[in-house]
């Protein structure tokens, strides 16, 4: 049982190691050095900060007239209103520690997803590791850190792709409950686009997959797209 749980804790205490700084030894927030300040700081803290006030009185801020943007809260994907790792943590951790709480959250499922993905395609663990690693913390996530929407709705991505290839392989009801509640979880939990991206990765792969079948370029093609994306990664 221990060994087979030695990739996971792994990859946790790799995630604890990179997000440590922020709580460890002095409690920090990620703040860009955008011009002005940036989106995140001037805007998309603050209204999560508002959301964390009537969470706290047991209500959902659907509404707040001092915004300047004028929309219904639960309209602005950035502040990942539906998001469950978003309410709970707004609601039971002070405002930082709850930011902090969700990058730990997202970079984690995103960690543990992609390692599941490897291991759809059935690449050792070491390798599982390391395509899980290179994914999670790579250019485009990391540059991506400042925009939670982003990061939470991407961190589905891997999960949602390796759940479809074992539902359509393997027919199992069980495949298919948990694929399809991970497309709700990222349709709720963010920006929108990644919910197409996926969608648009899924649908290519197994377009692929279906017309690759019944041929010996099968083998091939699921050995080759992992060691091809690892390479662009690294």
């Amino acid at each position: 049982m221990l060994t087979k749980l030695r990739p996971f804790i792994f990859l946790f205490f790799i995630n604890v190691i990179f997000f440590l700084p922020l709580f460890y030894p002095n409690l920090k927030i990620i703040i860009t050095p955008e011009y002005g300040g940036g989106d995140e700081l001037l805007f998309h803290y603050p209204i999560k900060f508002a959301y964390q006030q009537t969470l706290h009185q047991n209500k959902f801020l659907f509404w707040l007239k001092n915004t300047g943007a004028g929309y219904p809260i639960f309209a602005i994907q950035e502040i990942n209103f539906f998001d469950p790792i978003n309410i709970l943590t707004l609601k039971f951790l002070p405002f930082v520690y709850a930011i902090n709480t969700q990058l730990f959250v997202y970079f984690l499922i995103l960690l543990l997803s992609s390692y599941f993905l490897a291991r759809t395609y059935n690449l050792n663990k070491i390798l599982s590791c390391l395509f899980s690693i290179s994914l999670t913390y790579s250019f485009f996530v990391t540059s991506n850190i400042i925009h939670l929407s982003h990061i939470s709705s991407m961190v589905y991505v891997p999960l949602i792709l390796a759940l479809s290839i074992r539902a359509l392989k393997i027919s199992s009801t069980k495949y298919w409950l948990l694929f399809l509640s991970s497309v709700f979880l990222q349709f709720i939990s963010g920006h929108i686009q990644y919910f197409i991206y996926g969608f648009i990765i899924v649908l290519l792969v197994q377009t692929i997959n279906l017309f690759l079948k019944r041929n010996k370029l099968r083998d091939i093609f699921d050995k080759s797209i992992l060691n091809i994306l690892l390479i662009y990664i690294v």
